[in-house]
């Protein structure tokens, strides 16, 4: 179900889609077609879940999806206070995941059975499991910022709002690029070196 600012933001007059809809949350969804999400996985959507409907219940409020995405993962007892030295929105943002290797590993590629794979694509972005973060990165020179999410595992990212995912889809009222559109985006998954600790938040292996 579309929320407020859907009907007056996500279409124009001539019926061009402006931006990824904004949905009810549908929670977390901790089944994959393969069985089941780990632990750690689980506790970063879940995280996510919690500051979207606690911050925004009404699912009325956007444009701040990287602080959103950060209060997530710092709730999730990720420490991402280093992240700002790489710049304050996603496009940015996107170096510091590929400068900690330790925590988060690429998505590049999707099982298509048979033990075979093909490069990751903007369709495969709604099917992704609980627990991954999408970043979504303008092309270069655009003035746009890009956009950050945590995926569910229903079809639909939590930043500072939920939304349904449709990048394929995405036109930005006229311009030629928005939260990456024509541009590129990138998936990441919390490395294998997280456990949960006692207190139920991501710790590092020691």
């Amino acid at each position: 179900t579309a929320t407020n600012i859907t009907d007056t933001n996500y279409v124009t007059s001539e019926g061009t889609r402006r931006g990824f809809q904004h949905e009810a949350a549908k929670d977390v969804n901790v089944n994959t077609t393969g069985g089941r999400i780990t632990k750690e996985q689980e506790v970063l959507a879940n995280a996510a879940h919690s500051y979207v409907t606690e911050t925004n219940p009404d699912n009325t409020k956007s444009g701040k999806c990287l602080t959103g995405t950060k209060a997530a993962m710092a709730n999730a007892g990720i420490d991402v206070s280093g992240m700002a030295e790489y710049g304050s929105v996603p496009k940015y943002a996107k170096n510091w995941f590929d400068a900690h290797p330790e925590m988060f590993t690429p998505v590049k590629y999707v099982s298509i059975g048979n033990e075979e794979a093909r490069a990751i694509n903007a369709t495969d972005i709604k099917s992704l499991p609980a627990g991954y973060i999408v970043i979504f990165v303008p092309p270069e020179g655009s003035p746009e910022a890009g956009h950050a999410l945590i995926t569910n595992g229903n079809g639909q990212g939590f930043a500072d709002a939920t939304d349904n995912l449709e990048w394929n889809l995405y036109t930005s009222a006229g311009k030629s690029s928005g939260k990456g559109e024509h541009g590129r985006f990138y998936v990441y998954k919390l490395s294998d070196k997280w456990e949960v600790g006692a207190d139920g938040k991501l710790k590092l292996k020691n």
